[in-house]
């Protein structure tokens, strides 16, 4: 029934946070497509449409996002996979009845955004984010498993357990649950490291001084993302804003 519908139908509000304000397009597309699907639905389906409102780029409103969301809302790559949902068939009628071209052109860029705030469903609350030391080291293995996997390399160039940039980076972004689903999702994580106190091999010290120098490095943390043939198509560092917004700056590079 069409009342039925309506009410099982979700909008979804991203708040004007500054991850928002940043993306590609942010809240316009909030404005001139979700907000007026809900009074569509009211209008045209007799009932009231309800609005998860999500804000972006805190990683525990990432956490509560996917409780809230449940089954509901999954994403898949960078694609807003209304298509696996319970709600998709009467969200889908009402955006395509709103706005087509509108909707399904900036649907990829929008899903930037989203990423920050919907259920991914790829790993239990609670679980705990990955540590870097657990990564692989070894350059050839990593972009091997790219190769086998169509992803990219996220290549870490630090110095772990002094650079003071570096430790703010794992605090911020790499320890959290966002940046793991996301490094599980996309990309082979590598850390390429030189560390002053802890143990490392000289075999190892040297692979990594080589490495520094063919891709330029002198300062840490560089972030350099990989091809699974080495080539570099995208070079960054420290960010402030946290894991959510990294992650957004991150997307367009990793997707392949």
């Amino acid at each position: 029934m069409p009342g039925i519908e309506c009410r099982a139908a979700v909008a979804v509000e991203i708040s004007n946070t500054t991850a928002c304000r940043e993306g590609a397009f942010g809240v316009g597309v909030v404005q001139s497509v979700f907000k007026p699907c809900a009074a569509r639905l009211d209008q045209h389906l007799g009932g009231k449409a309800q609005t998860v409102a999500l804000k972006v780029g805190v990683n525990q409103v990432y956490k509560r996002a996917r409780v809230v969301c449940g089954a509901a809302l999954a994403f898949q790559g960078v694609d807003f996979a209304i298509h696996a949902s319970v709600l998709s068939v009467a969200l889908r009628r009402c955006l395509a009845q709103l706005a087509p071209d509108r909707y399904f052109n900036k649907m990829k860029q929008l899903s930037l955004i989203v990423l920050l705030a919907v259920a991914l469903m790829l790993a239990p609350l609670g679980l705990q984010a990955a540590d870097i030391y657990s990564w692989e080291t070894d350059l050839d293995a990593a972009l091997a498993e790219a190769e086998r996997q169509d992803r990219v390399v996220f290549a870490y160039f630090a110095g772990s357990d002094w650079c003071s940039w570096c430790l703010q980076l794992k605090a911020e972004v790499l320890d959290t649950q966002l940046f793991e689903d996301f490094s599980r999702r996309f990309v082979v994580p590598l850390l390429i490291d030189f560390p002053r106190e802890l143990p490392q091999s000289e075999e190892q010290q040297q692979v990594n001084i080589a490495l520094a120098q063919r891709y330029g490095v002198s300062g840490f943390p560089t972030v350099l993302i990989l091809d699974p043939s080495g080539e570099v198509i995208h070079r960054t560092g420290y960010l402030a804003g946290g894991a959510g917004n990294y992650v957004t700056r991150l997307m367009p590079h990793v997707r392949r």
